[in-house]
């Protein structure tokens, strides 16, 4: 009866031994398959894309354009960058008060951000572009009103890998005017 004590306590000693040391031990129904390999990774990083940080022109169509380059490493090549850029208004614009007719106080106007426009592109590694993108009617006379404006440039793309990235560049947009006429 003692002898069977001694071997049971030499038995959970060495099992708890085991145990602390990080050996491997008795296997109950609970514990994952030891065979089990490691789940395969996510997908590759995307390649990397590179905003132009200037002021960007509108022209007298309403149109601007958006300088942007894709690039990768050597072990990227035949990727490409594939997403769509959104021009963003910034900030919230407060316009001056403006005094409706009869006895009514006059009211503060605000233009909160909104979409100025947005365009799909596809960008193969190591190439650049300027994306020419058209402002709708509403963003395109803000910007002359205003004679220019800070915007967000919000570009989300994916590699052909499935990698998904994002860049963001807050630049100006502006309409030239013609100086002392």
């Amino acid at each position: 009866m003692r002898r069977r004590r001694l071997v049971r306590a030499a038995l959970a000693c060495a099992t708890l031994g085991a145990a602390v040391l990080g050996a491997p031990g008795t296997a109950s129904a609970q514990d994952l398959d030891p065979g089990a390999t490691t789940p395969p990774p996510g997908p590759p990083p995307p390649p990397d894309l590179v905003l132009s940080g200037r002021h960007i022109r509108m022209t007298r169509g309403n149109v601007v354009g958006v300088r942007m380059g894709c690039r990768g490493t050597a072990a990227q090549a035949g990727e490409a960058c594939i997403g769509s850029v959104t021009l963003r208004l910034a900030n919230v614009i407060v316009l001056e008060p403006f005094d409706p007719p009869g006895p009514r106080p006059p009211v503060q106007r605000r233009i909160f951000p909104f979409d100025f426009a947005v365009r799909d592109f596809t960008l193969a590694v190591g190439a650049g572009t300027e994306l020419r993108m058209r402002l709708n009617p509403r963003a395109a006379r803000l910007v002359r009103e205003r004679e220019g404006l800070r915007v967000d440039l919000i570009v989300r793309y994916n590699s052909r890998a499935g990698g998904e990235g994002t860049a963001r560049r807050n630049v100006r947009v502006y309409f030239p005017r013609r100086p002392g006429v």
